[in-house]
């Protein structure tokens, strides 16, 4: 029995020994060398058996050996920068091929909404930025990484602190924009957290290219693909950086000396005489031996910062695959060490081919992110350290167990500590999901149907824990350290919120050329969302702090509650369709609508209907111009126009309905404190939509096959059904608030330029790209009351004028001495008698010998909100390369706006404390009583004059700028040495972000905002040193 078992085992063997020698003995060995134009050898070139997974890759001399399963068997043959090229094997054993570069431009697949174009066919204002663009600019937010790159986008940078993403973007000048991400809307925070590593390209829907989102496109739409699976054998990427930050544009404080300068002015300028406060030994001995530097006591100059990103992708006979991880790590500049920021990022793209005409994919990506920090916010630990006397000491009587009571508790070595003072712990996640099936019907060429479906989850947790601390005032006469407690009683909150959103599109596609002449593309597509939020936080006070949770808190005056702005449902609904059609890509129409329906209106007014319609026309394309040689160098040039409706409902929500807000104000009724009702306005069942009617002209050139580019857009963006209030033009006694209505209409117009130059010379080739946007915004019409006279007209009613214009008193420089003042119009309302030498001078502009309100006109930038917007952005990406070797530069700016700051950015002193570095530059007496000029006004008591601090020029301050936004420097080391190591790819670089800026401010970031008074985290300088690795 075992010998039969046995001699069928080895028969078995013999048999697939056979079966295998004889499939081996069917494939044939096929040789080649890759070469490129030139005649040069390409290394590196992907090289695939079409519909399987096997493949390899050329030399370095170009050269390659395959085995090929059939000689009915198809090469594909690619590589970047080239074209992608097909070749049958058709039995031959040897090859040669021959890529031709990509020149990209005209065959350029553009991501537009729910759809793909060719760059050549568009008719609407569309810009892109690939993944190897926006990845040269390292930063943690990848909204700021497309500042500078794209026409006619506004991106604000604002903060430098890790973990948050304080920036602000729009297009055009209008709101923060759409956002899609892989065909689903999604939340900008969504965006701003995406790995950049993991994107494909992005695309901005500048003009009625974005009609197709009807009622939320109105502010634009900046579109987001992710990458896929890439055919071919599994390709791993590593990309890594390490570096470190140190802060710009942070202001310089005075110093002891500096300092008790200052006040000696202040007490002589306040009459209360120069010695009350410090004597010139004082100064001396200040000048000597110094004093507390709060800065270096409490901050770090350079702290560290590190990104990795690992990826797969490749596909199978039936699959496609992409996956990701990545993570980023930052820290802050406290010396505790205890502001940090960590956030983890994992992508799963997933395709597969069900059969020959169905295709499924799931996309799945997670984040979640974790930010850590004391109790104390960013804005009031600086602050403190703007205001904290040099004179002090940080300990009381120098004594390090005792820390000093300075400055109302606002000892930088507590409140920067998390162990000393509590902690702030925000950790948020997210899960964004896609699934999608297209089909594409056997039975007519060219249609197909879609469904996608998809589910977004968000959630954030916060844990504020506020400690009690102690610090200590040391009394000399008794030697005795007094206590005084802060953050009194120690207390822990917790707030969890959650957001969800579900999506639903199902589309018809039919695309289909006819001979050769006549291209149609045709879309209709259903879609609905659903969105809801909701939150809860707690809040317990502390008997005894040793455990930091809320269960180990007092029930005694507990408050848990939540917060009612953030608890909602909304439902969107919307159908859409799109026909595009071009006759020999020469005349080029496109027209689309879309209908859409909000929840947040009432019966008879939740749907608005969008329509859009564009036009191009080729020139290069006419035979009259083939056919002049002297014309022969366009090599493409296209006129397009496009006008389009769209709207918005985020103004507005549920107006039309009448009811009261609970809980409103509290009142008291015997011993008790009862909640009462809060009055609504009165309901409006008419309030619906605002529309933006856009209308964009432009033309796209090249010449010499790219050598040169060139884009110019002129745009007009007529908003109506704007929401105002008629409170100015009825009696006040009306007994309720009033609703908002559809009454106000306004105007953004603009035009941006792009100027393009590519070049290959020998080894070395390079690209420069150009682009420059102003925009400006009109009130065409804003209800209010009537002007009582012309001057009342001109003065304080903004209807049809440009909101960008800020009223101001010019300036006539400074008061050089007593008798300027006294030959001077009067300013002060006293005759003078309260001004110094040094004081801004302004200008009597309606010359009656008084300086008052009447004397402010237009003659600066209005800032809007808590920054001025630039009129102007510009940027400039130059980029070269050289065998092997590799740079890329970045300048970005703006320019037309002004932005005006507060308290310690606009006066010494503030808070009876210390002051910024810059005022030190002032008019002072020597000590003979002579007048010396300085930039800044003599010192008095902080905000004491406040003739000095009304807005005028000298206080309202150009903010236009310069900026080096990012450097990189790379090397790919030579694949004839990777190789050796089973490496495709090895490149080493360095890289810096905000390296240098250009401004007439030159005390803060122009990009630093004035809200909170300027007491902002400064913006950060970066410095990252990395590697990409493939095999």
């Amino acid at each position: 029995m075992k010998k039969k078992q046995f001699f069928l085992l080895l028969l078995l063997i013999v048999v697939n020994s056979t079966m295998a020698l004889a499939a081996i003995n069917q494939q044939q060995k096929l040789s080649g060398v890759v070469r490129d134009q030139t005649g040069e050898p390409l290394p590196g070139v992907n090289i695939v058996i079409v519909g399987t997974s096997l493949g390899t890759i050329t030399d370095i001399d170009g050269a390659f050996s395959l085995n090929i399963p059939s000689d009915k068997s198809v090469l594909q043959f690619s590589l970047i920068g080239f074209t992608t090229k097909d070749v049958s094997v058709k039995g031959k054993t040897t090859i040669e091929v021959t890529l031709s570069e990509d020149t990209q431009t005209l065959d350029e697949v553009v991501v537009v909404g729910y759809g793909t174009q060719k760059k050549a066919t568009l008719t609407g204002a569309v810009s892109t930025v690939s993944t190897k663009e926006l990845t040269a600019t390292p930063t943690s937010n990848v909204q700021n990484m497309l500042a500078g790159k794209l026409p006619g986008v506004r991106i604000q940078q604002r903060t430098g602190e890790p973990g948050s993403y304080d920036a602000k973007m729009d297009i055009r000048g209008m709101k923060t924009p759409l956002i899609v991400i892989d065909g689903i809307v999604r939340e900008v925070s969504d965006f701003q957290r995406l790995e950049a590593n993991d994107i494909e390209s992005i695309s901005v829907l500048k003009d009625a290219s974005a009609t197709v989102y009807g009622m939320r496109a109105a502010d634009g739409v900046l579109l987001v693909t992710t990458r896929k699976g890439e055919k071919g054998r599994t390709k791993v990427e590593y990309t890594g950086s390490v570096g470190f930050q140190n802060p710009t544009g942070m202001p310089d404080v005075l110093n002891a000396y500096q300092y008790a300068e200052l006040v000696r002015e202040a007490d002589k300028n306040m009459g209360r005489g120069i010695n009350s406060t410090f004597t010139e030994e004082d100064v001396e001995r200040y000048r000597q031996e110094g004093a507390t530097d709060w800065y270096s006591l409490a901050m770090r100059n350079f702290v560290p910062q590190t990104h990795h990103n690992i990826s797969a992708s490749g596909s199978g006979e039936r699959a496609q695959y992409f996956l990701s991880f990545g993570y980023l790590g930052e820290d802050g500049i406290w010396k505790t060490g205890d502001l940090n920021y960590h956030r983890y990022n994992i992508r799963t793209n997933l395709g597969f081919d069900v059969t020959d005409h169905l295709k499924a994919e799931v996309l799945i990506s997670a984040m979640t992110d974790e930010k850590n920090q004391p109790y104390k916010d960013t804005w009031e630990q600086f602050k403190a350290i703007w205001m904290l006397k040099p004179t002090e000491t940080p300990y009381a009587n120098n004594n390090e167990d005792y820390p000093n009571d300075v400055m109302y508790g606002l000892n930088p070595l507590m409140i920067t500590n998390a162990d000393k003072s509590g902690y702030k712990r925000n950790v948020n996640r997210t899960l964004n999901t896609t699934f999608s099936l297209t089909y594409n019907a056997p039975f007519l060429k060219g249609l197909s149907a879609k469904f996608v479906y998809g589910f977004d989850y968000r959630n954030t947790r916060l844990k504020e824990f506020q400690k009690q601390f102690t610090l200590y005032k040391f009394d000399k006469e008794s030697e005795v350290y007094n206590p005084q407690s802060y953050n009194s009683p120690s207390s822990i909150k917790g707030k969890s919120w959650e957001g969800m959103q579900n999506l639903l599109q199902a589309s018809l596609n039919y695309e289909r050329n006819f001979n050769d002449t006549h291209n149609l593309k045709v879309l209709f597509l259903y879609e609905q969302s659903a969105k809801e939020e909701d939150n809860l936080w707690a809040k317990r006070n502390f008997e005894m702090d040793a455990v930091d949770e809320l269960f180990a808190g007092s029930e005694e005056k507990q408050i848990g509650t939540s917060d009612a702005n953030q608890v909602y449902r909304t439902t969107n609904m919307g159908l859409i369709g799109r026909i595009n059609y071009d006759y020999k890509a020469k005349y080029l129409l496109e027209t689309s609508f879309r209908y859409d329906g909000s929840s947040k209106f009432a019966k008879g007014h939740r749907w608005g209907f969008f329509p859009s319609v564009s036009a191009g026309y080729r020139v290069t394309e006419e035979n009259f111009m083939k056919n002049i040689e002297q014309l022969s160098f366009i090599s493409n040039w296209k006129l397009r126009a496009s006008y389009g409706v769209m709207g918005s409902d985020i103004t507005s929500a549920y107006q039309f309905l009448a009811g009261y807000d609970y809980p409103g104000a509290s009142y008291v009724y015997g011993d008790e404190v009862y909640k009462g009702l809060g009055f609504r306005a009165i309901p409006n069942e008419n309030i619906t939509w605002y529309l933006i009617k856009s209308l964009n002209v432009g033309t796209d050139i090249e010449l010499w096959n790219g050598l040169l580019s060139a884009q110019v857009d002129f745009f007009w963006k007529y908003g109506s059904e704007l929401l105002g209030s008629r409170l100015g033009e009825i009696p006040g006694t009306l007994g309720a608030q009033l609703s908002s209505e559809n009454i106000n209409e306004d105007l953004y117009k603009g035009f941006e330029i792009v100027i393009g130059h590519r070049n290959k010379i020998n080894d070395f080739n390079y690209s420069v790209n150009l682009n420059f946007a102003l925009t400006r915004h009109l009130n065409r019409f804003i209800v209010e009351s009537d002007a009582v006279n012309s001057y009342d007209r001109w003065r304080n009613k903004y209807s049809n004028r440009y909101t960008d214009m800020g009223w101001t008193y010019g300036s006539n420089g400074q008061f050089t001495s007593m008798n300027d003042i006294w030959h001077s119009p009067i300013q002060d309302g006293q005759g003078g008698a309260t001004q110094l030498p040094g004081d801004w001078k302004y200008e009597d502009w309606n010359g009656d010998g008084i300086i008052d309100s009447n004397d402010v006109y237009p003659n600066a930038y209005e800032h809007m909100g808590d920054n001025g917007n630039p009129k102007m952005t510009f940027g400039a990406a130059i980029s070269a390369e050289w065998k092997g070797f590799d740079v890329s530069l970045l300048f970005q700016g703006g320019g037309g706006f002004n932005v005006i700051y507060f308290e310690q950015l606009q006066y010494p002193l503030c808070f009876g404390g210390n002051g910024l570095a810059h005022f030190y530059d002032r008019y002072h007496q020597d000590e003979n009583g002579n007048w010396i000029s300085g930039k800044w006004p003599t010192t008095r008591d902080a905000g004491s004059y406040g003739t000095n601090y009304a807005r005028c020029k000298q206080t309202t301050y150009d903010a236009s700028y310069l900026r080096l936004k990012s450097v990189e420097i790379g090397y790919t080391i030579p694949q004839n040495f990777t190789r050796k190591f089973r490496v495709d790819r090895l490149r080493i670089f360095a890289s810096g972000y905000n390296l240098f800026t250009l401004s007439n401010l030159d005390f803060v970031d122009p990009e630093h905002p004035e809200g909170t008074y300027g007491y902002l985290y400064p913006i950060m300088r970066n410095f990252n040193f990395g590697l990409n690795l493939a095999f």
